[in-house]
């Protein structure tokens, strides 16, 4: 079954480390409220980050090493891993599932 995550993050919190969960799901975040700071690789490098505000929704594969960072304002989403057959056809389209 998908779970659901309400997540807050205090604001000026940088990641020191990528990870990357091994589950088989996908997560989906959404952006309630702040701005989330996110970039995928091995190694975490803050000029690599790329700001997503409310509104804004995406998509982390199982296996996929990324991080999160908070800047000025506190940042407010929610999390919520699905299994991959759980998708809609078009995001596991999008995906490569």
């Amino acid at each position: 079954k998908p779970s659901t995550i309400l997540i807050r993050v205090p604001p000026n919190t940088p990641a020191h480390d990528a990870h990357a969960t091994g589950d088989g799901q996908v997560r989906m975040l959404f952006v309630l409220s702040g701005m989330l700071y996110y970039s995928d690789g091995d190694t975490v490098d803050h000029a690599a980050e790329t700001g997503y505000g409310p509104g804004s929704i995406l998509a982390i594969s199982s296996g996929t090493k990324h991080w999160v960072s908070t800047r000025d304002e506190p940042l407010q989403m929610v999390l919520v891993a699905n299994p991959p057959a759980q998708l809609a056809p078009p995001v596991q389209m999008q995906l490569g599932k």
